[in-house]
């Protein structure tokens, strides 16, 4: 798992495995989130973006199946 360190006001780090898509998102309150089946492509875009927090609430939270 590839542990990929963001600007950002609610997130901390995101770690991303490419080979089973899981994506966990930890936030700067403790807090963690986990996905699975995420692309690449979304995880460049969030670690890339203006405002991460943002893209996360905007295409991953609600667009990805969270693991348990």
């Amino acid at each position: 798992m590839e542990q990929i360190t963001i600007a950002s006001r609610i997130i901390d780090t995101i770690h991303f495995t490419q080979e089973d898509g899981r994506l966990r998102v930890c936030f700067v309150n403790g807090a963690e989130r986990t996905f699975t089946g995420v692309p690449s492509d979304i995880v460049r875009e969030m670690a890339s973006s203006a405002s991460p927090g943002d893209y996360y609430l905007q295409n991953v939270r609600n667009c990805y199946r969270r693991a348990a």
